[in-house]
């Protein structure tokens, strides 16, 4: 960049972020339930969802097999 180019750049920041600053902030949005509960974790929703629904899966095959196999 020029010396020109680069004032001009600068001169366009600077004001961007003078209106950014007069601007109101929005609120923040609050968090899911989701991200409250494993929000913290390096792992996706999608699989964080997918590992929970295996397990209630899993424990419902369980349940179903002791009730099954409770009369023998």
């Amino acid at each position: 960049m020029t010396g020109q180019a680069k004032d001009e750049h600068q001169g366009r920041a600077e004001a961007a972020s003078a209106v950014n600053a007069a601007a109101p902030q929005p609120a923040p949005r609050r968090a899911t339930w989701r991200d409250r509960l494993y929000g913290r974790l390096k792992v996706s929703v999608r699989t964080m969802d997918l590992v929970i629904i295996g397990l209630v899966a899993a424990l419902a095959v369980v349940l179903l097999l002791g009730v099954v196999t409770a009369g023998r």
